[in-house]
């Protein structure tokens, strides 16, 4: 079965295509009212004036020049003669009047949305002035003159000539609308796509009045409700009919489809599966089709199926969507898939996917042990139970044929498979099904946190943490003690050391609501409390500012894939380096306010429960001892040990909880390890406010690593820390800022919007441990000055000559050839080959990359130490081929998605 995901990418890939080759007939001209909301712009709108084209009031009062004014005159209350011949009111402007020039100690009044006066910077609103001489005379104070007040400058909305206002690609908006007529009064759009449905099945009447007359007979709820999501998703409806499980009829649905070449996509519903009276997969084939993928590993929704039909005359094919013939199967199936493509072929440029949010189940679902489900949810977000995140309540019966769970459905909550259950309380994921902007959710209006200055009883110092902390005098109003933060414990024992008589009374309940002024308010027994009390509490303000955030620190690091150079890091050389979004780690930090703990939640690569002793002893060997937690401790040692180092003067003494989670798969030289350091290091450098280099981050990464016994080059640490796409230079190091940390080299920023399309493979067998891969070539680099080793030094140097080609046509600022790519991407494989042995390469990985390289026709090389490749393909058919090669020969694999 395909996986959803892969199942997307399919469809969209040859959505993208059919778009590609049919985007220039597509175009049509309309004016621009409200008929173009949901529409996609088909050119970018460019602005030809700037708007507003003149300096203009914003208020009804009176212009001045008030530069020349200040500087003429030194009168508190100044005095302007009123100009009657340059009243200025909004609407056209004779010429004349734009010639004169007004002077220091003139005004002229003006209206809103009127031009000012030739010479005019400042702008007085008629109630700030005092006007005599029946209107001649006009006295203003000289605090009111502050050029640019109350005006609007020429190009504040838009700057001018060649500004895009709109891009291409981009679907309009209610406000959109407005802006193109800055500039336009006609725009070129996209035609919408256009469809074809068919609903499929014996049982099936078009009308709910047939029911009552055919017994065994239910109404067709498919087409009407596919078409209705087709409309809403862009799309337009050509037709939409009814049939029976026929093989004639079917057919002659689908051959009108094709020979429409207006038709973008035919959708089906039922007829998909394996039955005797399942047609559509035989229709298909008998006309020549090409079966994409056609069972899906989720529920609901297995039974689905994607086909192109090819046409003549150079046209590009049909897409086929048929889709299982239970109405919430096909309306999840639609969602998932269908919508994404129809937004492809409308041009839209915007992300098509799904967004995923996150949600707290509010009730224990029980997991399917075959497939993934997407278990329809209402959201309700409630500030009082959980203030970051909203609560999803189940639609009740999943059952696919029940269409009313999709009715008032918001997401869909994604489980995984398995035996079990996910339990009530816990955080999913969900993918949006609904317009917030309509959704049935409403929060509570709150009272934003606001602070009153300038109270005459407060004294104030600022503390090292720019926490301003206001110390209310004995005679001061106070109430409750805030307790959980420790306060008053700190402050009694600061006192008592010191020997001050000054004691803590009560804390103001303020705290809490001030929070986001970065304010803390403390009540004391003495006007002049000692230093020792301002301590504490500077002290206590840091913790409680952690407390009120109430929110965990998170941080992401991405996957790693070398493109060349590697394993040259470790030896002096040159790399070129991508992060991809396709696999991510994360860090979570949840800090203990009232606590100085410090706990470590165990991860996806830790345990203390084994099925067996062989395989508590093939976890430690894969792992360690700790699996992933010994990252983290031996981060926290480094961590302190820097600070240490650095003469950094961190308070500790607010305790934590530190949990990570990877999707970056094990040992296949991904940079998971790394990934994990570095997002975790992030944590905790907020936490404690711990200043740090991102070069020495890189260096701290390295160290941890160090310490547990993984033995690398510096590229996975330096590719986390920097992320993107990076040509490194490690041949002439640079030092980093503290002469304790380890030597790094040079970085160049590189656009990866100039690769052409790259793939990557890997399969559980592949895998490799870099400390064993690496672990003979340090031996030979040692003795690379003796004869019988010189070749490593050679081979090392034409590795980092390949990265530093790569680098070279980078910087062309074009598309990278395939051809040049992949080139140096075999002779980087070939010489790693030869420079560590086929035995420690392994014959899994060496079938894998050979495959790449041959059914690709472009390159292919490991991606870190051994367990995947990086593959480029020579075109789009050959890519096809790869991922045909790669299901039937049990590979895995992603199109990249470079961050």
């Amino acid at each position: 079965m395909t996986t959803i995901e892969e199942a997307v990418e399919i469809a969209l890939e040859w959505s993208r295509s059919v778009f590609a080759s049919t985007s220039s007939r597509r175009e049509s001209i309309v004016a621009v009212d409200e008929r173009c909301i949901g529409r996609v712009l088909a050119k970018d709108v460019k602005a030809h004036v700037p708007h507003p084209p003149f300096a203009a009031s914003v208020m009804d009062g009176y212009a001045v020049n008030a530069r020349e004014t200040i500087e003429q005159t030194g009168e508190q209350n100044i005095e302007f003669t009123v100009l009657a011949s340059e009243v200025s009111r909004a609407g056209p402007v004779s010429t004349g009047r734009l010639k004169r020039a007004m002077k220091a100690l003139e005004c002229a009044y003006v209206t809103t949305g009127a031009a000012l006066p030739r010479g005019c910077d400042c702008v007085i609103p008629s109630e700030q002035c005092d006007v005599h001489s029946n209107g001649t005379v006009v006295f203003v104070e000289r605090a009111a003159l502050v050029a640019g007040k109350w005006t609007r400058v020429s190009g504040s909305d838009v700057a001018g000539q060649g500004e895009t206002l709109v891009r291409r690609g981009e679907q309009l908006t209610v406000f959109d609308i407005g802006v193109l007529k800055y500039a336009v009064d006609e725009i070129a759009i996209f035609n919408r796509p256009r469809v074809r449905i068919l609903s499929t099945g014996d049982e099936l009447v078009a009308s709910v009045r047939d029911v009552h007359d055919k017994f065994g007979c239910i109404v067709d709820t498919n087409s009407p409700m596919l078409g209705a999501m087709c409309m809403d998703s862009g799309s337009e409806v050509i037709c939409r009919d009814v049939t029976q499980d026929d093989l004639e009829r079917t057919t002659t649905f689908f051959r009108s489809a094709l020979a429409d070449e207006g038709c973008d996509a035919l959708i089906t519903s039922g007829g998909a599966s394996v039955g005797d009276r399942d047609f559509i997969e035989a229709v298909i084939t008998s006309l020549g089709g090409e079966i994409h993928f056609r069972r899906l590993a989720m529920k609901p929704g297995k039974p689905t199926t994607f086909a192109t039909l090819s046409r003549s005359d150079g046209l590009p094919p049909l897409l086929v969507f048929a889709l299982p013939g239970n109405p919430v199967s096909a309306a999840v199936t639609f969602s998932l898939i269908v919508a994404p493509c129809i937004q492809v072929l409308s041009g839209s440029i915007s992300e098509p996917k799904l967004r995923r949010i996150h949600c707290v189940l509010n009730e224990t679902l029980t997991l399917d042990p075959e497939r993934p489900e997407y278990h329809r949810a209402v959201l309700e977000w409630n500030g009082a139970t959980h203030p970051s995140l909203p609560i999803a309540h189940s639609t009740g019966r999943q059952i696919s044929s029940r269409l009313l769970s999709m009715r008032g459905a918001d997401v869909l909550v994604e489980l995984p498979k398995g035996p079990g259950v996910v339990e009530k309380g816990a955080i999913a994921s969900a993918l949006v099904l609904s317009d917030f902007r309509r959704a049935n959710f409403h929060m509570e209006k709150i009272a934003t946190p606001k602070r009153d200055v300038g109270h005459a009883p407060f004294a104030t110092f600022t503390t090292r943490n720019d926490a301003r902390v206001y110390v209310l005098g004995a005679n001061g109003r106070v109430l409750d003690l805030k307790r959980s933060v420790g306060l008053e414990e700190n402050v009694r024992s600061s006192c008592r050391r010191s020997g001050s008589s000054n004691d803590v009374a009560d804390v103001l309940s303020a705290p809490l609501s001030m929070y986001s002024n970065n304010e803390i308010h403390v009540a004391v027994t003495d006007d002049l409390p000692s230093q020792a009390l301002f301590e504490s509490i500077e002290k206590t303000a840091k913790r409680l500012r952690i407390a009120m955030s109430n929110t965990s620190i998170t941080h992401r690091t991405f996957a790693r894939v070398g493109l060349a150079g590697n394993p040259s890091d470790a030896y002096g050389g040159k790399v070129v380096a991508a992060s991809i979004s396709n696999f991510c780690a994360e860090a979570i930090l949840t800090p203990m306010v009232a606590s100085k703990r410090v706990s470590f939640v165990l991860g996806p690569y830790d345990a203390n429960d084994y099925d067996s002793f062989d395989d508590m002893a093939s976890h430690v060997s894969s792992h360690g001892v700790d699996g992933g937690v010994r990252l983290l401790k031996a981060l926290c040692e480094n961590v302190k040990r820097y600070c240490v180092e650095t003469k950094q003067m961190i308070d500790f003494s607010c305790g934590f909880e530190l949990s990570y989670a990877s999707t970056i798969p094990e040992q296949l030289g991904l940079s998971g390890s790394s990934g994990i350091i570095i997002a975790a290091l992030r944590c905790l450098m907020q936490h404690y406010g711990v200043k740090m280099s991102i070069d020495e981050q890189a260096s701290i990464a390295l160290r941890v690593e160090h310490d547990v016994g993984i033995n690398a080059g510096p590229m996975d640490r330096v590719q986390q820390v920097y992320g993107g796409c990076m040509f490194m230079d490690f041949s002439c190091p640079k030092e980093c800022d503290s002469s304790t940390l380890i030597v790094h080299g040079e970085y160049t920023r590189l656009n990866a919007d100039l690769l052409p399309p790259m793939y990557l493979v890997w399969r559980g067998e592949s895998a490799s441990h870099s400390g064993k891969v690496h672990s003979g070539l340090k031996e030979r680099w040692t003795n690379r000055h003796t004869n019988e080793d010189s070749e490593v030094a050679v081979s090392m140097g034409r590795l980092a000559s390949l990265a530093e080609e790569i680098f070279e046509l980078f910087k062309k600022g074009k598309k990278i050839d395939v051809n040049e790519l992949a080139d140096r991407m075999n002779e980087n494989f070939q010489l790693r080959r030869t420079l560590m042995g086929d035995k420690v390469i392994s014959e899994a990985n060496l079938r894998m990359v050979r495959m790449c390289q041959e059914v690709g026709g472009g390159g292919a090389k490991l991606a870190g130490s051994g367990g995947s490749c990086v593959a480029v393909c020579k075109n789009e058919a050959t890519a096809q081929a790869l991922r045909r090669a790669c299901t039937e020969s049990g590979y895995a694999y992603e199109q990249l998605k470079f961050v």
